[in-house]
């Protein structure tokens, strides 16, 4: 992108990890949710089996879904699955 109002990935994640830590909520903070389930938990494409890595699993991780699946809407549907309405991605 040449937006010069975009900020690249990695600032963005900084950005919003320092704010959470200054809020005293970041994912190493607070290890556990209030509903008992770890804070994070390495994300994984259920179609490949492997992990994400590094700046990817830790954005995700971020979002606190208790399910660590996740896959692009291409993949969903070639898996025969589909994205739910109003459903939004997520960037990494």
């Amino acid at each position: 992108m040449n937006d010069k109002n975009f900020k690249k990935l990695p600032i963005q994640l900084s950005e919003k990890l320092i704010a959470e830590i200054k809020d005293g909520n970041s994912l190493f903070q607070k290890p556990v949710k209030e509903n008992g389930k770890p804070a994070f938990v390495t994300p994984i494409n259920p179609v490949t089996g492997n992990g994400y890595s590094a700046m990817n699993a830790i954005i995700m991780g971020m979002k606190r879904h208790d399910d660590p699946r996740w896959m692009s809407a291409e993949a969903a549907r070639y898996a025969g699955n589909w994205v739910k309405k109003d459903e939004q991605g997520t960037l990494i």
